[in-house]
C-alpha cells in the first residue's frame, strides 16, 4: 500500500489484502469450491435472529461442509453496532473472523460456531 492510499483511508482492491478465505465477492467461504450447492449466510454476530439460525442449522452446514456437499459463503456484517452500547461488537466480530481466515483457515468454522455460541444480547457493551 502506498502513503496516499494509506492516507485518503482507501483499501487496496488485489488480492494479497483479502483474508486467505476470502473471495472477490466480500465472502469468506468455507468448503470444497467445486461443491455442488453453495450456501450464502449474511449475518451479524449480534443479531438474535442469525444466531437462532445458527443453533438450528450450524451443526448440520459445518457437517455438509466437511462432507464437501456445500459451499458455505458468509458474508459478516455490522448493522448492529449501533446496539452495542458504544462497543461496535458487530464491526469487531467481522474482523476476527475475517482475521481467523486469514491466519488460522481451519479454525474459520468453529469460530464462527464459537461466536455465535457466546453471543451477546443487543444493547450491551461486550
Amino acid at each position: 500500500m502506498n502513503a496516499a492510499s494509506r492516507d485518503s483511508g482507501s483499501v487496496p482492491a488485489d488480492a494479497s489484502q483479502r483474508p486467505a478465505l476470502a473471495t472477490t465477492a466480500g465472502s469468506l467461504s468455507a468448503g470444497d469450491p467445486a461443491a455442488e450447492v453453495e450456501l450464502e449466510v449474511f449475518l451479524d454476530y449480534m443479531c438474535p435472529f442469525c444466531g437462532r439460525f445458527e443453533r438450528a442449522n450450524g451443526d448440520e452446514i459445518a457437517r455438509l461442509v466437511r462432507a464437501g456437499t456445500v459451499r458455505l459463503e458468509l458474508y459478516p456484517l455490522s448493522f448492529l453496532n449501533g446496539v452495542s452500547a458504544g462497543s461496535e461488537y458487530s464491526t469487531r466480530a467481522a474482523n476476527a473472523v475475517a482475521t481467523v481466515a486469514d491466519r488460522a483457515p481451519d479454525q474459520f468454522l468453529a469460530f464462527h460456531q464459537a461466536l455465535f455460541e457466546q453471543q451477546p444480547d443487543e444493547g450491551t457493551e461486550r
